[in-house]
């Protein structure tokens, strides 16, 4: 019998939790499941705790392979999945035991290709339930409200159930690689979807702090997201994608470069993460930075000649790209002036 949903599981060195997460998927409610557990070369006992789990649940396919990062683990699961529906889910977090039954009958209901739910950290935290919980649709239908669906979400990729044709015909998988990668995999999804449902209920809990990108120490690892998002923007671009999202894409990606060299202006890490920016803007982003316009400010256009060791190149984008603006802001304050003398009584 073929699963309703294959839910994979990257595993690597997490012994301490994975036991809370395994119970947590085979107790499901959804019976008609199968559970791809990717043992990345642990070298604790994750890996035995998986074979222990298949050993006693035939629903459970555990795949031992050489270190290669959690993107190609995933990607390999996506490989093997036979249920009609994909899940992921992170080895130190847990499942509401009905989160498959909830998500799939959504699913078959609405026919959906994509199916978003809530989540909830296991240290509470008021900004995050805001953030979060302010999804209040029952389906996000325009490219952009996708968009914002997902990064409501921030972007992860384990609150959502996938229509495993869906992710497949579109050929959407994890870079490898590269950090981050949920950034880019959950963009994808955002705009190829036709549709996302939304399933207003915490169905994940997330165990805050364990992960990499959570540590001080890791602070380094944010220079990933220079080719990051250079490779989101490639990849839109030999997508075909139009030129609404196109633009989106772009001032993304020229944000996180300017909050990246921030983050690292004045410390030793400087010259190599400028270097690293000016090599990965393209030869057609610099002409737009000649003529900043209503989707560039001149001064992001100034700020990236800066970094290209272009001074006066850089006053002068700013300084001309800043008089159209200023002309527009005279001629308004014109108009609202002359709106108000029309109203006095003479």
């Amino acid at each position: 019998m073929t699963p309703y949903i294959s839910i994979i599981i990257p595993v690597f060195n997490v012994e301490k939790y994975l036991r809370q997460c395994l119970d947590s998927v085979r107790n499901q409610t959804l019976k008609e499941i199968e559970i791809i557990c990717i043992d990345d070369g642990s070298t604790d006992d994750s890996g035995k705790i998986c074979d222990e789990y298949a050993a006693e649940d035939a629903r459970f396919v555990v795949i031992h392979q050489a270190n290669a990062g959690q993107s190609a683990a995933r990607n390999r699961g996506i490989g093997l999945a036979r249920g009609k529906y994909i899940a992921f889910l992170d080895s130190d977090d847990w499942a509401d035991l009905e989160m498959c039954e909830k998500a799939w009958r959504l699913a078959e209901e609405k026919e959906s290709e994509v199916v978003q739910f809530f989540y909830q950290t296991d240290i509470p935290s008021e900004n995050f339930i805001t953030k979060f919980h302010q999804l209040t649709s029952e389906s996000c239908t325009e490219l952009f409200e996708k968009i914002e669906c997902v990064e409501a979400g921030y972007c992860v990729v384990w609150n959502r159930l996938y229509l495993t044709q869906f992710l497949r015909e579109n050929q959407i998988r994890f870079i490898e690689g590269l950090l981050f990668e949920d950034e880019h995999f959950s963009r994808k999804v955002a705009w190829l979807a036709r549709r996302i449902d939304i399933l207003p209920e915490d169905l994940v809990t997330y165990r805050y702090g364990i992960g990499f990108s959570n540590r001080p120490s890791e602070k380094r690892r944010k220079i990933e997201y220079i080719p990051l998002f250079t490779a989101l923007k490639d990849d839109f671009e030999k997508c075909g994608a139009g030129p609404d999202l196109l633009d989106y894409v772009t001032k993304l990606k020229f944000y996180w470069f300017r909050q990246v060299y921030c983050m690292f202006h004045g410390t030793e890490l400087e010259n190599e993460v400028r270097q690293m920016i000016v090599s990965s803007v393209r030869s057609n982003e610099w002409r737009m930075f000649l003529f900043p316009n209503r989707h560039l400010s001149p001064k992001t256009a100034a700020f990236f000649w800066f970094l290209a060791g272009k001074p006066v190149r850089a006053c002068l984008v700013r300084t001309l790209g800043m008089i159209p603006r200023r002309i527009d802001k005279i001629r308004a304050s014109l108009e609202k002036r002359k709106a108000v003398r029309r109203k006095k009584p003479k």
